[in-house]
C-alpha cells in the first residue's frame, strides 16, 4: 500500500463521520428497528410455524353420500357407509360382512342414519331391539338402490 493511500485512509477514519452519513445509519437502524417495534417479525414468526396439520378429511355426511330420494344410510364398522330404502336385521353379531355371507342378511351394519335428519338409530345395544349384542355390528338386509 502506497504512502499516500495510507494517509488518506487514516485521515477518514480519524474524522468524524459527515452529515449524510449519520442521517444513513439512522435511516438503516429506524428500517430495522421499527418492524420489532411494531411486532411484524413475531406475527410472521407465528405464521410460519403455523401449518396444517396433516390428517384425513371428514368422511361424508349421509346426505353428501346418498342422492335424494335415498332414505337412509347404514353405518358399517368396515368401510363406507351404504345407502339404502329400507332394511331389516337380526340380532347375529358381525364384524365385518364377511360375518354375514352366509345369511340372507349379507351386511354387517353398527347404525341406520336417517339421510334428511341426520339422526343416527343404533343397531344394537341398550334401548334397541338387540340389547345383548357387544359385537361391533349385526347382520342386516338393505334394500340398495
Amino acid at each position: 500500500m502506497g504512502t499516500d493511500r495510507f494517509d488518506n485512509l487514516l485521515r477518514g477514519l480519524s474524522t468524524g463521520p459527515s452529515r449524510r452519513g449519520v442521517l444513513a445509519s439512522l435511516a438503516g437502524g429506524l428500517l430495522v428497528a421499527l418492524p420489532r417495534a411494531l411486532g411484524v417479525e413475531e406475527a410472521t414468526a407465528k405464521k410460519k410455524g403455523k401449518k396444517r396439520r396433516g390428517g384425513r378429511p371428514p368422511p361424508p355426511t349421509c346426505a353428501q353420500l346418498c342422492p335424494q330420494p335415498i332414505a337412509d344410510c347404514a353405518s358399517r364398522p368396515v368401510g363406507a357407509p351404504l345407502c339404502t330404502n329400507g332394511y331389516s336385521y337380526t340380532c347375529v353379531p358381525c364384524s365385518t360382512d364377511q360375518d354375514c355371507i352366509d345369511l340372507s342378511q349379507p351386511y354387517c351394519v353398527t347404525a341406520i342414519i336417517d339421510r334428511s335428519t341426520g339422526q343416527v338409530f343404533p343397531v344394537k345395544g341398550l334401548g334397541t331391539s338387540c340389547p345383548n349384542v357387544t359385537s361391533p355390528g349385526v347382520c342386516a338386509d338393505l334394500d340398495r338402490p
